[in-house]
Order: structure tokens, then sequence, then C-alpha cells
């Protein structure tokens, strides 16, 4: 019997704010429902870092792992066979006014490899359209 040493795979699921640079974070004003790292800033905002309670997934087409991240934001796959794999995060816990800049990343993993991934969450673009409004006539009939 053959042994062969497993990879691993550590990563995070972070908000980012492209405004700020770089390395820069975002804030999550009046959304109570998501835990963000560990920090609060002064004005009492969640300051942007990793979200908490993202589902993340490994399959290599036999085996499926699944994990949530942590309250930083973090996950961590150990003793993935050597071979392809496809990592996909849902969006179902990212606030609605942000999306994942990618939802799926394949790897190839050797034998006692380690790889790590982060995932950029960024805040939604929004269009707003100003529609004109048309003018209503009215007159008297027969004239």
């Amino acid at each position: 019997i053959g042994i062969t040493d497993g990879a691993t795979l550590n990563g995070a699921v972070v908000l980012v704010d492209p405004e700020a640079g770089k390395d820069g974070t975002a804030t999550l004003e009046g959304e109570k429902g998501y835990l963000v790292g560990d920090t609060l800033g002064n004005d009492g905002a969640l300051q942007a870092g990793g979200l908490q309670s993202v589902l993340v997934e490994m399959k290599n087409g036999e085996e499926v792992h699944r994990r949530l991240t942590d309250e930083w934001g973090k996950f961590l796959f150990e003793g993935l066979r050597p071979g392809k794999w496809t990592l996909k995060i849902y969006d179902i816990n990212i606030p609605s006014s942000y999306h994942l800049e990618q939802t799926e990343q394949v790897f190839e993993f050797k034998p006692g490899e380690v790889g790590s991934f982060e995932a950029k969450v960024l805040p939604r673009k929004r269009t707003i359209r100003f529609l004109e409004e048309g003018k209503i006539v009215m007159g008297r009939e027969g004239k």
C-alpha cells in the first residue's frame, strides 16, 4: 500500500474597497447580520476584513469537502489527494450590495503541496437611471 502526503489549501474570503487602494478595506454600515473580522470602527461601523460563515467547497469529481469561513473569513482544507481540485465559493452569506470577484478556481496539487487563495468581495456597482417624464396634455372636446 502506497502512502502519499495530502495537499493543503488555506484561504480567506475578504471584503476589498477598490477606492482605498490595493489593500484597503470596505465598510459595512448598517449591515448588522454580517460578522466581519473582529474589528469595529470609531464610528460604530464594522470595518471590513474577512467575512464569517461563507460556504466554501473543494471537489475533485470523486470527493467533496465543505467548510464555513471562521470569524476572520479564513478557511482550511487539509489532506487533499494530489490532483485536480475545484474550489467554489458560494455567495449565500455575502451582503446583497457586494459580489465575489471570482466564484471558482481550479488547483492542481502535488503530494504535500500547500496552496493559498484569497477570494475578494467587491462592492456592487449600481447604475442609476433617471427616466424623463412626458407631458400629458388635456384639452376640451372640439378644441
